[in-house]
C-alpha cells in the first residue's frame, strides 16, 4: 500500500468520524485533534491508520464522553474486544 493510500483513508476516517451520529460531538473533536497530534508526533500515516481502525469501533459503543468514561467502562469494553 503506498503512503498515498493511507492519507486517503485517514481522511476517509476523518469524514466518517464526522458524519456519524454513533459518535458523541465531544468525542468526534477529541478524534480529529488526536489525528492532528498524531501528525505533529510524527506517526506515520500507516500508524495512524491503523490506530483509527482500532479507536473507531471503540468510540463508538461509549455513550458518554471520554472525560466521564470510568474504569468499568473501560473495562466492559476490554471484555467486548
Amino acid at each position: 500500500m503506498t503512503y498515498a493510500d493511507f492519507k486517503t483513508r485517514i481522511e476517509n476516517h476523518r469524514r466518517k468520524i464526522r458524519k456519524t451520529g454513533e459518535i458523541i460531538d465531544e468525542n468526534k473533536e477529541l478524534l480529529t485533534d488526536f489525528i492532528r497530534d498524531q501528525r505533529i508526533n510524527d506517526l506515520s500515516d500507516a500508524r495512524i491508520h491503523k490506530l483509527l481502525s482500532h479507536l473507531r469501533p471503540v468510540v463508538r459503543l461509549l455513550d458518554k464522553s471520554f472525560e466521564e468514561t470510568t474504569e468499568d467502562d473501560v473495562k466492559d469494553i476490554i471484555a467486548w474486544v
